[in-house]
């Protein structure tokens, strides 16, 4: 059997799921047709009993992470209050029509940027109008995203209070050194105060993200931050590992040797088996290539938002409805003049065939470990096997996936090539766009390590 580590010569795709925009990535534009179809949509009755997922962007920070890639800013008062009155009134908006008034709405999550940097009026008074607007069901997920540095206790009694009912926190890591490097701006020992404060506070489901491949990270640095997390019992860990992104201050700070280099693909390969390891052994389960979650715990807003609709609102989200997949626009200014002149903000959108609607089944049942073919042939009228047959004849033989009647599900081996393995039903074009960003990885890499040794 061949080796964990050279299944695929490019890194490890992490990207291909956050969004999955398709065409969208290569459009800046809107297409009348499928513009239309969207509103159409938003005009009819929703008859399907699915719950739905939505999201709220929030793209304020009190500072930037060195790696952070995501759609944000450094908070402007001023700014701030523009940004939260278009906001409101896009959800208002989408709450008036009628395939969103005819909803239910299983998850909520306020992502970002860091939603916590806002006040807590600011964040509560967002969290009444998501509340006022659309119809949740009564164990629906409502999720608040942020940084245990600006996540006090007064705050987090609030937003609890307001109904919110999971709290996921960018933790990273507990190591301080490490902390500083990444500029996140408190240290451990108050991470590790406000997730404790926030389960005295009735919170009984909080999360924290933990990134491995860190500059410099060792193992036994990982192996501790990893206990650290058990340790808390916190609901559910996520596990990135690192992506350096070009023009991110990381990608700098890595190509001119000022900080230690990241680990190899090998390396990574290594820390994210020990997470699936130690985590497992502490009884949590794995729900995702990256989630784990303890008994009763669960995630809806991931299981929701993968197989059903999202409506994403915010500058810079993205979200499906139906057929139509879509982002708004990311400029803080265009989407507030757009939003004032009451329109929907999107920046670009497109309507799915159902060729990409099966594609995107796969990518995104993928994640979530296993495929079910009865449900994939209901609403396709055919198994996978009938429309991906050289896809998962390669992957089954190569040992990633195993298929019997009822799921396509990935091995252990599998599971380290995830988002790899995702890929693969991906159109060819995605798929080159996918390559470019992995050579493009590779050759930083590689300019860091040479850096490195030209240092020395």
């Amino acid at each position: 059997m061949e080796s964990y580590k050279h299944f695929y010569s490019e890194r490890k795709h992490k990207d291909t799921m956050i969004p999955y925009q398709l065409q969208t990535l290569c459009r800046s534009e809107r297409e009348p047709e499928s513009l239309q179809y969207f509103l159409n949509t938003l005009n009819s009755e929703n008859t399907r009993d699915d719950e739905k997922a939505a999201y709220i962007h929030v793209p304020f920070c009190d500072s930037i992470c060195t790696f952070c890639y995501f759609p944000k800013t450094l908070k402007k008062g001023g700014e701030v209050e523009n940004y939260l009155r278009a906001l409101k009134l896009e959800i208002e908006m989408y709450a008036k029509t009628r395939y969103i008034s005819t909803s239910k709405f299983g998850a909520l999550y306020f992502g970002g940027g860091t939603p916590t940097s806002l006040s807590s009026e600011q964040l509560t008074d967002l969290l009444l109008c998501c509340k006022e607007s659309f119809n949740f069901s009564e164990n629906a997920e409502i999720t608040v995203e942020g940084s245990t540095f600006n996540s006090d206790e007064k705050k987090l009694k609030k937003i609890l209070e307001k109904g919110a009912n999971r709290l996921s926190f960018g933790v990273q890591t507990f190591n301080d050194s490490t902390r500083k490097l990444l500029n996140l701006q408190d240290d451990a020992s108050h991470v590790i105060h406000v997730i404790k404060t926030a389960c005295e506070l009735g919170c009984d489901n909080v999360d924290i993200d933990l990134m491995c491949n860190l500059p410099g990270q060792t193992i036994k640095d990982w192996k501790k931050d990893l206990q650290t997390a058990i340790d808390l019992e916190v609901k559910s860990v996520c596990i990135y590992e690192l992506t350096v992104h070009p023009n991110t201050k990381l990608a700098k700070q890595l190509q001119t040797g000022e900080i230690p280099p990241i680990g190899s693909v090998d390396f990574e390969i290594d820390m994210y088996l020990e997470a699936v390891d130690t985590l497992t052994e502490a009884d949590y389960k794995q729900q995702h290539i990256t989630y784990f979650t303890l008994p009763k715990s669960d995630h809806k807003y991931v299981r929701i938002s993968i197989k059903d609709d999202c409506v994403g609102m915010g500058s810079g989200s993205a979200g499906n409805i139906e057929k139509y997949t879509y982002s708004n626009n990311r400029s803080l200014d265009k989407y507030i003049e757009i939003i004032n002149n009451g329109k929907f903000p999107i920046g670009s959108g497109l309507i799915l065939s159902k060729k990409t609607e099966m594609e995107k089944f796969m990518v995104r049942g993928m994640s979530l470990l296993s495929i079910n073919k009865g449900e994939f042939s209901r609403r396709f009228g055919k198994v996978p096997e009938d429309v991906f047959t050289d896809t998962i004849a390669k992957l089954k033989r190569k040992g990633l996936i195993t298929v019997d009647k009822q799921e396509i599900k990935l091995t252990r081996m599998g599971r380290v090539w995830g988002f790899n393995v995702c890929a693969e039903f991906l159109p060819k074009e995605y798929k080159e766009i996918l390559k470019k960003i992995s050579l493009m990885q590779t050759k930083k890499e590689e300019e860091t390590i040479a850096q490195k040794h030209i240092g020395k």
